[in-house]
């Protein structure tokens, strides 16, 4: 069709920043992968191969007997140095170890091959004998994995049986020694005949007779000494052992009894589960294993929690309720809504108010605030030129000390927009006279607040040693919070701290400031004061809301 546009529907959305990510290796880990090709020529069916890295516990993966690889083995070691023992069993029966010389200091890196070789479990017999019809010094050598299996020696049962066609059958209960191959016995064979003799050698744990293994062979005794390698097999036994435990469904709700996915359940402390996180599940739930005795479980979601303690028995099968009636906060040191509530561990908590202005803006507290200005029109009815109010906040011998820090949260309720000032003064001895109401050079750190101006005055040995301006972009009029927070790892004098101002929750205004602690010791105090009115200036004030110390 002429004249004919198509028209293509399109969605336009902003992109708004712009990210980039960089990953790059910390450090590498090595997997290992096990390959021994001639598992079945060794007649081998259930091959697996058991690993200890460090003397550490040893963990078993199995191996394919046509291939000889190894499933995948999460070992996950860093590069490294490791001593590396191994095993090689068929089923539960261990028939083969590596070489203690070749796993000793075995250099690991990332894609550099490991050789290990694998030998037969065996144990060895000497015989030395040298007149046909005298007695023979037989010498046994045990490996250590027999008597590891065991238990120890003490627990080990070693019966040397003899047999051949001039010898009759003679059993011998043999006493191991350590040594630094593993373990030997001696014993002493009488009227021993040239020839050939068979013998078998039987290990059993000695607490309830289990045969763990056994080799048997033959010897052909002669008029020299004589060493037999005698093939062993070893059965390992693995022990499983655990609790009988019980199973509680646990259902989370809020206050208000709607269920609560997402929460946090914990059993005596640790968390264990995830509300509505299983594939089974119904809003709130979830489903606990645990052990008899007694638990506190407990339901968690931001600042509110429920808990209860639960009795549980073998087996059984429970349900409860949680509900998250309850608000998880931090621990309070001060705080007052000037509106007759105070609470917290500091003391003492109440207020000294410095000049008292013949105008309507003299310092008071009252109507939920803290009335801090001043009134300067004329010389003669208006001669105070501020107000300003003072309280000492003791932390000493509280939590404060443990702490890093604190943090001074100020509402500001409204405030003139000339010439009124917020401060806080940190750090400063109160001194004995209630009338020294505006912080002083006794002060560590004072923060003023003012028009579009933050000034932090810093003092050491009672002078001041820096002044540090700020421009903002918030009047002091629209400024709704002050909060501090004081960074330090010690109170005590000549201490390093940190000083961090946050205004109306924006902690990007203001870089942190550093600082000393000069006399403040571990003890901390607020002063507040409203502002300066000046000749003619009219009326200038402060009003909060609250204030609230709480340790970081």
């Amino acid at each position: 069709m002429e004249d004919a546009a198509d028209v293509v529907p399109m969605t336009i959305r902003p992109v708004l920043g712009d990210s980039q990510v960089d990953v790059s290796i910390l450090e590498s880990l090595v997997d290992f992968k096990f390959s021994y090709n001639d598992l079945a020529s060794a007649g081998l069916s259930t091959p697996s191969m058991g690993i200890s890295v460090d003397n550490g516990p040893e963990q078993v993966f199995l191996l394919d007997p046509a291939t000889g690889l190894s499933e995948h083995m999460y070992l996950n070691l860093l590069q490294g140095n490791y001593d590396i023992a191994l095993r090689l069993f068929e089923g539960n029966i261990q028939v083969g170890k590596s070489l203690p010389e070749q796993g000793s200091a075995v250099s690991v890196a990332a894609g550099l091959d490991v050789s290990m070789d694998i030998v037969p479990l065996y144990a060895e017999m000497a015989l030395a004998l040298a007149v046909e019809g005298d007695d023979a010094i037989v010498n046994v050598s045990v490996p250590a994995e027999v008597v590891e299996e065991a238990g120890g020696e003490g627990n080990l049962l070693v019966v040397m049986s003899v047999v051949g066609p001039d010898f009759p059958l003679r059993e011998i209960a043999l006493s191991l020694t350590p040594d630094a191959a593993g373990y030997t016995a001696s014993t002493i064979l009488s009227d021993v005949m040239f020839g050939d003799m068979n013998f078998e050698l039987t290990f059993s744990d000695a607490t309830d007779l289990d045969e763990l293994g056994n080799c048997v062979d033959s010897v052909v005794i002669n008029s020299g000494a004589t060493t037999v390698e005698c093939k062993l097999t070893l059965r390992r036994r693995a022990v499983v052992g655990g609790s009988l435990l019980s199973t509680v469904g646990v259902n989370v709700f809020d206050a208000n009894g709607n269920a609560v996915p997402g929460a946090v359940v914990s059993v005596d402390g640790e968390e264990v589960a995830i509300t509505n996180s299983a594939a089974f599940s119904t809003p709130g739930y979830s489903k606990l294993y645990l052990k008899s005795g007694e638990h506190t479980i407990r339901a968690q979601a931001d600042s509110s929690f429920g808990e209860a303690v639960y009795t549980s028995n073998p087996l059984s099968v429970g349900n409860i309720e949680l509900v998250m009636d309850q608000t998880e906060g931090p621990v309070i040191l001060f705080t007052d809504d000037f509106n007759g509530t105070q609470e917290g561990i500091a003391a003492p908590t109440g207020y000294w108010f410095g000049c008292l202005a013949k105008g309507s803006y003299q310092g008071f507290i009252g109507n939920g605030k803290l009335n801090l200005g001043s009134r300067y029109n004329n010389t003669n009815n208006d001669w105070c030129w501020s107000t300003s109010a003072l309280t000492e906040h003791s932390f000493t011998d509280t939590v404060i000390a443990d702490a890093g820090g604190f943090v001074v949260s100020l509402d500001v309720a409204s405030a003139a927009s000339q010439n009124s000032v917020i401060t806080v003064g940190l750090g400063g001895e109160l001194g004995t006279d209630p009338s020294t109401f505006y912080p002083t050079e006794t002060a560590d750190a004072i923060v003023s607040v003012r028009d579009n101006n933050v000034t932090i005055a810093l003092y050491e040995g009672g002078t001041n040693t820096d002044n540090v301006s700020f421009q903002m972009p918030i009047p002091v009029s629209f400024i709704s919070n002050l909060t501090i927070d004081v960074e330090t790892v010690s109170f005590a004098a000549g201490a390093p701290a940190t000083l961090n101002v946050v205004l109306n929750g924006d902690p990007n205004l203001i870089p942190p400031i550093p600082f000393t602690w000069d006399g403040g010791g571990n003890h901390v105090e607020i002063r507040g004061a409203a502002g300066i009115a000046t000749n003619g200036g009219g009326i200038n004030y402060v009003e909060y809301e609250g204030v609230s110390i709480s340790p970081r």
